[in-house]
């Protein structure tokens, strides 16, 4: 999941008709702060608007998001199939 933007976060929307994240309240105050950056005209803008809806978030929301992690991967040669997601999985893996 990426939850760095509120087009792609799937607990950022905090609209009103029911078709929120289950259990999540609803804002509308919030969600027009949501609309302003997903309409700002320019990077400046949309920066400007992303920190009113941050702070936003962060009182309206239950969970707060505090960074990204990335999970290092190494295998050896002999080893093909690898799938690389954010989740250790061993479909396709075979050892030559």
């Amino acid at each position: 999941m990426n939850a760095h933007h509120p087009l792609t976060n799937l607990g950022a929307p905090m609209q009103c008709d029911g078709k929120n994240w289950f259990g999540w309240p609803c804002d509308e105050a919030t969600e027009k702060l949501r609309g302003a950056v997903l309409d700002a005209p320019d990077e400046a803008a949309r920066k400007a608007a992303m920190e009113v809806y941050h702070r936003a978030l962060m009182v309206q929301q239950p969970i707060v998001n505090l960074g990204q992690a990335a999970s290092p991967e190494a295998w050896r040669k002999n080893v093909v199939g690898m799938v690389s997601t954010h989740l250790p999985v061993f479909w396709n893996v075979t050892k030559n």
